[in-house]
């Protein structure tokens, strides 16, 4: 099948590009984690969300699902999961504001990365980890404790792609291994 891509920060005038990938085998079943193939590139992707509109551009990310989220410990494959992400940005003119810093406020907010399934979150130590995707490519994570029901700020439940606005810096955690933030919210 293909997909259109972005595998850097476009300038203004640039379109993505037309490739074509092959379904390769699954990575991690309860999140629809596929691997995909592109002549000898391997790409990961959550499949339900990056294959059900043709209309929907992609970029390419690094991303990390370290071996210990609770959720991967039971996977079939030994080991954390790291690799090139397919990650969708929307449509044409969604995807242009996001790259231009437009969509949902100036700075670079991000964009959720909406995983395969009704998996909303990896968990590990009681925290739950949200992916998310900054407009230059890069892939953290939200991070808080297991909520009350009910937080209205990030509730559990949640339809489709959302904007994020940050309102603690992103940091490296060399514990975790990841970037994170413990400093987010929906934005309309």
């Amino acid at each position: 099948m293909d997909i259109k891509i972005y595998f850097r920060r476009p300038k203004l005038t640039e379109l993505p590009e037309t490739i074509s990938v092959t379904e390769a085998g699954n990575v991690l079943s309860d999140y629809a984690l596929k691997n995909y193939t592109s002549g000898t590139f391997e790409l990961r992707a959550f499949d339900t969300n990056v294959f059900r509109n043709d209309l929907q551009i992609k970029v390419q990310a690094t991303m990390l699902i370290p071996r210990y989220f609770e959720e991967v410990q039971n996977n079939e494959l030994p080991g954390e999961i790291h690799g090139q992400f397919l990650i969708p940005i929307g449509t044409q003119e969604i995807a242009r504001l996001f790259l231009l810093d437009l969509a949902h406020g100036s700075h670079g907010c991000p964009t959720l990365v909406v995983m395969g399934g009704s998996k909303k979150f990896f968990s590990f130590n009681n925290m739950r980890f949200y992916p998310f995707i900054m407009t230059d490519f890069t892939v953290g994570y939200y991070v808080r404790d297991t909520p009350p029901a009910g937080n209205p700020e990030w509730p559990d439940d949640y339809p489709s792609q959302k904007n994020i606005a940050i309102d603690y810096p992103i940091y490296y955690d060399a514990t975790l291994g990841l970037y994170i933030t413990r400093g987010a919210r929906f934005v309309q």
